[in-house]
């Protein structure tokens, strides 16, 4: 495992986000290994392992951030469910009954997972 979570912070092990980051052009990493640009702070876990009060952009830090998100992303597969539902006449009648209930049971189960997910991801931080 090359990521670690714990007391002393989260990411990628340097050894191998060097690795990683050696992969892309040199423009690229510029953007990657510049910590102020937006654009790093998107995928900022797979280049170091940064403390837990490392301040974002947002102003929280990573730990309020990995305690946020789940919850937030557990909210956005239930709205896709619920646009799913919304689309159901039109979507039944376009592609049928069976598309649409296939579709229908994977964002349910999609949504289930997220929530356990969720729960996971918020016990492991809490832990913390």
């Amino acid at each position: 495992m090359h990521q670690k979570l714990d007391r002393t912070g989260a990411g990628t092990v340097k050894s191998v986000a060097d690795e990683l980051l050696n992969e892309f052009s040199p423009t690229v990493k510029a953007i990657y290994t510049n910590r102020v640009d937006p654009r790093s702070e998107e995928v900022l876990l797979e280049w170091d392992v940064f403390p837990l009060d490392y301040k974002l952009a947002s102003g929280s830090t990573i730990k309020e951030d990995m305690l946020a998100r789940p919850p937030a992303g557990v909210g956005d597969a239930k709205a896709v469910a619920a646009l799913w539902d919304a689309a159901m006449s039109a979507t039944q009648a376009a592609v049928g009954f069976g598309f649409y209930n296939y579709t229908a049971g994977q964002l349910a189960s999609f949504v289930q997972a997220a929530e356990i997910q969720a729960k996971l991801v918020q016990t492991a931080v809490g832990k913390l």
